[in-house]
Formats: structure tokens, sequence, C-alpha cells
């Protein structure tokens, strides 16, 4: 079982893979689309469909005493 993440440990390189994977990843994809032109224009949607873990709601059931800030 990896390390619970607190203040005192933060592992800054696995939060900005969070983040590049997590926030700049659905750009990336909605850019690669619109630059294919695979997108009509005024009637194509894009949904993103995320992971319960990625809700800020799942936190206290996950942590509920806190820690792993960056994920």
């Amino acid at each position: 079982m990896e390390e619970c993440e607190q203040l005192a440990n933060m592992n800054f390189k696995e939060q900005m893979k969070t983040i590049d994977i997590c926030a700049v990843g659905p750009l990336r994809v909605s850019t690669a689309l619109y630059n294919g032109k695979l997108l009509k224009p005024n009637s194509s949607v894009i949904a993103m469909i995320t992971s319960q873990g990625g809700s800020i709601e799942w936190r206290p059931v996950q942590c509920p005493e806190g820690g792993d800030y960056g994920k």
C-alpha cells in the first residue's frame, strides 16, 4: 500500500503528472479533434467522463482524515 500523502511529504512530480493527464489531457484530445476537422461546426459536442476519484465530493469518503492532496 502506498503512503498517504501529507503536506510534509508532497510528491510534486506525481501531482504534475495527474494535472497533465486529468486537466490538460482533455484539452489535447479536443484540440486534436478540432485541428483534424473532425468536429462539425455549431453541432459537435465533446463529453468528458471522469472517474469518481476525480470528484471533490469523493474526498471525505476516500480520505476522511485528510491527506492525498495531489490526487
